[in-house]
């Protein structure tokens, strides 16, 4: 039998087509290419350093990074050895970096820069427990403090590795032969929503699985130009901008910075991205922002585009075609506003880690731009649900893959049997469940064709004083459709009536203060503003038009801050964090 490993694919593809670009990435404001032929070289010498030093089976390497290309390379290189290749978000809380460095037990932790070396020292203190820390961007960290620390540039690790491969070419070889494709290769943790993040084992296998899942439900293809915007330590993140671009051979773009991610997407015009509700609100937040400073005429352009592209959207959701509506708008303004955000090339948009307003959705479909909703967790390997299409709105459409099989257990959870679910926890002796159906922890529901409807944490199932069950994720996703609400907890166990905590849109809430004449932007000013509590109140009321009698909330807060420390790297809210943060407010409701 054939044992596929992610560092096996990536040989295959640098066989297959050595010359094609396999990574471009931005730096000093011009576009580097690298090639597959480069991309397996690089990584060549980064195992080969690492075997070295004497990392192999059993041990386990941390990156601790942005994504930037050389996350990938030091992955591949970690699964290479035989490693475990633990991903830890960029930006992390010093309690939960310290819980996932000690849960990994790192022999050596790959850092992006100084900002990440300094957190790394400051929770580890004088105990040192790694071997070694690797760094991309060694600026500020050749000072005398540092000395000490057992720090290496990325490039002379590098190096060392190229020194091996010239002395021993046919180890690298050797070390791809012993691997096997059950064995645990990543530890990708959960988000931490409802508890502390655990670390999850996935296997070669479960990852390619994953991965060609996906890359066969896009049908990704060579010349795609995947545009990387999730953590690469998240499991969605990986199957789209690690996994699926090895087994299809397409490629995977970087952005020079968060702060200029809008620019170079609109340079590389990508085909492909995967991203959290927040990326498109800003895209869709950043074009308004410009039509609302623009002359009159344009505005009044731009009002008849959406106009006839939304009455086009219409008759596609009703099953006819766009017609001259959408040909009109695009002519209009839409053409001009794909190509100015990048997206004139993109075919396919998905977005996962927190549920997205309709208002977002519908404006990217009247675009043109068919924006995909996902559903997943990591232990079911990042992607378990994806929309098909226009006719799947409303719904998670279906399982990516014909081997995934799903049903409904007890009180509704949902029950997931697939090749890419986990192969255990790190640090717990827990192991798949030997009638091969995994427990997600999640109540879901599903219509007649087997589109999932809803999914809610079934720690977030709340009994009213009444005795009634309602879900406050259900509800919490009404009150998000507003333009106006970012985020919205809510509370109810053991009371009368459902309650909500909101975090309010910021860009949006100040917009329409600017028209009603309100001189205040700042987060904190409007959130205790009379007026924009007015607002909020006429939106939870309309939200409350879509819930059924039980579940409408009956009194609600806004949070005196944005949410921020309270959230994951891909935007979810950790429930237990602001109910901690804000207990306050939550009792007074």
């Amino acid at each position: 039998m054939t044992v596929e490993t992610l560092p096996g694919l990536l040989e295959a593809q640098a066989s297959a087509r050595p010359g094609s670009v396999a990574i471009r990435v931005k730096r000093l404001g011009l576009w580097r290419e690298f090639t597959w032929k480069v991309y397996s070289e690089v990584v060549r010498e980064t195992a080969l350093a690492l075997d070295a030093i004497g990392v192999g089976p059993g041990d386990a390497v941390a990156i601790y990074a942005a994504n930037d290309p050389r996350w990938l390379v030091s992955d591949l290189g970690i699964q290479t050895v035989g490693a475990l290749s633990v991903g830890l978000q960029s930006v992390q809380d010093p309690d939960e970096l310290a819980a996932n460095l000690k849960a990994a037990n790192a022999k050596v932790i790959i850092c992006g820069d100084q900002e990440q070396v300094d957190n790394v020292l400051a929770v580890t203190g004088d105990a040192k427990p790694y071997e070694q820390l690797v760094v991309f961007d060694m600026k500020g960290l050749h000072t005398p403090g540092y000395r000490d620390a057992g720090i290496v540039s990325f490039e002379d690790f590098r190096a060392s590795g190229r020194e091996v491969l010239a002395a021993d070419g046919a180890r690298h070889a050797a070390l791809l032969a012993r691997l096997s494709d059950t064995a645990p290769a990543v530890v990708s943790f959960t988000s931490g929503t409802t508890g502390a993040p655990r670390g999850i084992l996935l296997s070669h296998f479960a990852q390619i699985a994953a991965g060609r899942a996906l890359a066969e439900r896009i049908d990704l293809k060579p010349d795609d130009r995947c545009f990387s915007l999730l953590p690469l330590g998240h499991a969605s993140g990986r199957a789209f901008d690690v996994v699926a671009p090895l087994v299809a051979g397409a490629s995977v773009n970087f952005p020079e910075s968060p702060e200029t991610i809008a620019h170079d997407m609109a340079e590389i015009s990508p085909t492909v991205i995967f991203a959290t509700p927040k990326v498109y609100e800003r895209i869709r937040s950043i074009v308004e922002v410009r039509i609302a400073r623009a002359a009159p005429f344009k505005r009044w352009v731009y009002g008849i585009a959406m106009a006839r592209l939304e009455a086009s959207l219409a008759a596609r959701r009703a099953g006819g075609g766009g017609g001259f509506s959408a040909f009109l708008g695009g002519a209009l303004a839409g053409n001009s506003i794909l190509k100015k955000a990048g997206l004139s090339s993109l075919r396919y948009a998905g977005v996962g880690g927190a549920s997205v307003s309709s208002n977002v959705t519908a404006w990217f479909w009247q675009l043109g731009i068919p924006l995909y909703e996902h559903y997943g967790q990591v232990e079911t390997g990042g992607i378990l649900f994806a929309q098909r299409g226009l006719a799947d709105s409303g719904t998670l459409g279906t399982a990516v893959a014909p081997g995934i099989e799903v049903r409904r257990g007890e009180e509704g959870e949902l029950l997931v049997r697939s090749p890419a679910l986990l192969s255990g926890v790190l640090g717990e002796a827990t192991a798949p469940p030997a009638d091969g159906w995994y427990a997600t922890g999640d109540v879901a529901e599903f219509d007649a064709d087997g589109r999932l409807l809803s999914v809610a944490r079934r720690s977030e199932v709340l009994r009213l004083a009444s005795g009634a069950e309602v879900s406050a994720t259900a509800i919490g996703s009404a009150l998000q459709q507003s333009p106006y609400i970012a985020a919205a907890v809510v509370v109810g166990e053991g009371r009368a009536a459902p309650a909500a905590l909101i975090e309010i849109q910021q860009e949006a809430v100040a917009d329409w203060a600017k028209d009603h004449e309100i001189a205040v932007t700042t987060y904190a000013a409007l959130a205790t503003n009379s007026l924009v509590r007015d607002l909020i109140a006429a939106e939870v009321a309309a939200a409350n038009l879509s819930l059924a009698e039980g579940t409408r909330v009956d009194s609600f807060a806004i949070t005196p801050r944005p949410l921020h420390d309270e959230l994951t790297a891909t935007g979810k809210v950790r429930r237990d964090l602001v109910l901690e943060h804000h207990a306050d407010t939550v009792s007074a409701l």
